[in-house]
């Protein structure tokens, strides 16, 4: 009887180790994702010029491009162009003149949309033909530049955007570009500082989209796309597509 309970002891401790191993096994960490804010899977801003018909502008209107970086077409029906200066806050108000509900349109994959802003003058070439136009009037070296879905009856970013007040760059912001000196932007840093010469253009023709502005665009000549540009799907390596 006693040998009988000693091999049962030791049968019971073997297996007591082996638990343990296991339970250690299972609980070693999963990594972490770093990037907390989604990627814009579909439509992003692709450019950004704001020197428009100045003195020294190469083209005579300002201009934003949205591109769809997704494998499907997108409708625009709902959404929003907002614009804010480099220290100043968005708009809430759907008749602000910073905002611009955007029509119902649909980009397909790959596809691009030229949105023609306001002109200071009538220096520089003409911009090819707008898919849609407003008069918002964007800085030509700092500010920041929302695509954002509506919330109540107007856009998603209202009274944010500065040191004081930052904006919650959620599920309602589609995409978010800070250019220059602006106080807020995606990522480790704004993208550059924009002239009557340059503009902010996203990498790999719209595809490249890491959540960060700094990385994700190069200031270049400005390259206006319309819809009638040809058509640029986007690869999984420029960081994801929809």
């Amino acid at each position: 009887m006693k040998k009988l309970s000693i091999l049962s002891f030791g049968v019971a401790l073997g297996a007591l180790f082996v638990a343990q191993a296991c339970s250690s096994q299972a609980a070693a960490p999963e990594p972490v994702a770093q990037n907390s804010e989604a990627l814009s899977s579909g439509l992003v801003i692709a450019e950004v010029y704001g020197g428009g018909g100045n003195s020294t502008a190469v083209l005579d209107h300002d201009y934003v491009v949205l591109f769809n970086r997704g494998t499907s077409a997108v409708s625009l029906s709902g959404l929003w162009l907002q614009y804010a200066s480099s220290g100043g806050k968005f708009s809430g108000n759907p008749s602000d003149a910073d905002n611009l509900a955007l029509p119902n349109a649909s980009v397909p994959a790959g596809g691009y949309y030229l949105i023609s802003l306001n002109s200071n003058g009538a220096n520089g070439a003409a911009l090819p033909t707008p898919d849609a136009t407003s008069d918002i009037g964007l800085s030509s070296s700092n500010g920041k530049v929302a695509l954002t879905k509506t919330v109540g009856e107007g856009p998603a970013l209202a009274d944010c955007g500065d040191n004081g007040a930052q904006c919650t760059l959620g599920s309602d912001v589609i995409d978010f570009v800070g250019y220059g000196s602006a106080q807020q932007f995606e990522g480790s840093a704004a993208a550059g500082g924009l002239s009557n010469t340059e503009a902010a253009i996203r990498k790999g023709g719209g595809c490249v989209e890491t959540d960060d502005n700094a990385a994700d665009f190069d200031v270049a000549t400005p390259a206006p796309k319309n819809s009638a540009t040809p058509l640029a799907p986007c690869a999984a390596a420029d960081g994801g597509t929809g």
